[in-house]
């Protein structure tokens, strides 16, 4: 399994600027900070999200190698990003976690929009 990571790693480390900051952009949100705000149910719900997207991400890689598939395991965010825009509102405005919330929001929307025109170049070849 170490192999695995070690090799998926490599791969991203190789791609054209920017997407390895894009990709570490994409862990620091969703793999790091919910660990800052672990006493959050919202911070536990997207690393849950996270490690399991992660564990899928791993097996497509391992399966279909290093392509436009692997973003089909970001399909947790459909269901990720709405509950975190309605609970958002649980959280005072003026608090990092608030700003942290959006932030995943807008970036983890974004992602699936790429996520999505990827998976569909894979299907079309």
């Amino acid at each position: 399994m170490a192999g695995i990571i070690i090799d998926f790693f490599n791969h991203v480390f190789e791609m054209a600027f920017p997407w390895p900051y894009w990709i570490f952009l994409l862990a620091f949100l969703n793999g790091f900070m919910p660990l800052v705000f672990w006493r959050s149910s919202k911070a536990r719900w997207v690393f849950s999200v996270f490690i399991l997207q992660s564990i899928l991400m791993l097996l497509l890689f391992y399966h279909y190698g290093y392509s436009r598939v692997l973003g089909i395991a970001h399909s947790g965010w459909i269901f990720l990003i709405p509950y975190l825009y309605f609970a958002k509102n649980s959280i005072p405005k003026r608090n990092v976690e608030y700003s942290w919330v959006w932030t995943l929001i807008i970036v983890n929307s974004l992602a699936l929009i790429l996520d999505f025109v990827d998976f569909s170049l894979f299907m079309s070849h």
